[in-house]
């Protein structure tokens, strides 16, 4: 029983909570602070943005540059005579290596002896099955899930901030003596409420740029692989490759 009577309470961790937080609520007092926060996250959004845009370029130039080697064999011979180069710029190429690996698998290759049959490498499935984003593992998770972030810490300050404004203003309405002091608390608090959607804005703003960003760039890299036409890796290969009836 001397036991229980010495725990603490569910009041004093509340007691506790607020000694631990009230440093941060004074911090919000300072109008300056939102509109601070507030290009901080903005200007995170658009060091995402140039992040994602470095990526997906380095991405696209490694890929036309296979597209470009490939696009240079112009007959079907020439394909099977250059298949060992061929094999070797795709194993180095990170973002083609599974793919092909897995594509090579469907291929008919004429055996090196057989003077008899046609000089064709035979392809039993379509290219663009192996040669996608999904294939070569680009589905930018960690990217895509920045945009609900963002907002979500926009929303998170936001809130935080009116919590402090209410918390200080209902302070001051308390030790108010006279009617004028309430008025001017109350008009302390919703000066500070405006100030604390900067965040809420910032987030929401920065979410949606990101969001552009992260479709546009993720449209180009699959225009590298599987768009269509001799820009797609696919179609760069195809008039090389004989298809199987």
């Amino acid at each position: 029983m001397d036991e229980l009577l010495s725990m603490p309470n569910f009041l004093d961790l509340g007691g506790w909570t607020i000694g631990q937080i009230k440093p941060l609520f004074n911090l919000f007092t300072d109008e300056k602070v939102a509109p601070a926060l507030a290009l901080i996250i903005f200007s995170s959004a658009i060091i995402l943005c140039l992040l994602f845009v470095v990526e997906t370029t380095y991405i696209r130039i490694k890929v036309r540059r296979c597209i470009n080697a490939i696009k240079k064999i112009s007959s079907r011979s020439d394909f099977v005579a250059a298949i060992s180069t061929v094999q070797a710029l795709m194993i180095k190429n990170r973002y083609l290596r599974h793919s092909w690996e897995k594509f090579r698998e469907t291929l008919i290759e004429p055996e090196p002896d057989d003077h008899l049959s046609p000089a064709v490498i035979l392809n039993t499935s379509r290219p663009q099955d192996y040669f996608n984003m999904a294939e070569a593992g680009l589905r930018f998770p960690n990217y895509k899930a920045l945009p609900n972030v963002l907002v979500g810490i926009g929303l998170l300050l936001t809130f935080f901030g009116l919590v402090s404004a209410l918390f200080f203003t209902t302070d001051a309405i308390n030790n108010a003596t006279n009617p004028k002091a309430t008025q001017e608390a109350l008009r302390g608090l919703l000066h500070a409420a405006s100030f604390k959607f900067y965040t809420s804005i910032a987030g929401l703003g920065g979410s949606i740029v990101l969001t552009l960003v992260l479709r546009h760039g993720t449209s180009l890299v699959e225009s590298c692989f599987d768009a269509g036409g001799k820009a797609s890796i696919c179609h760069a290969r195809v008039h090389c490759i004989q298809n199987l009836p």
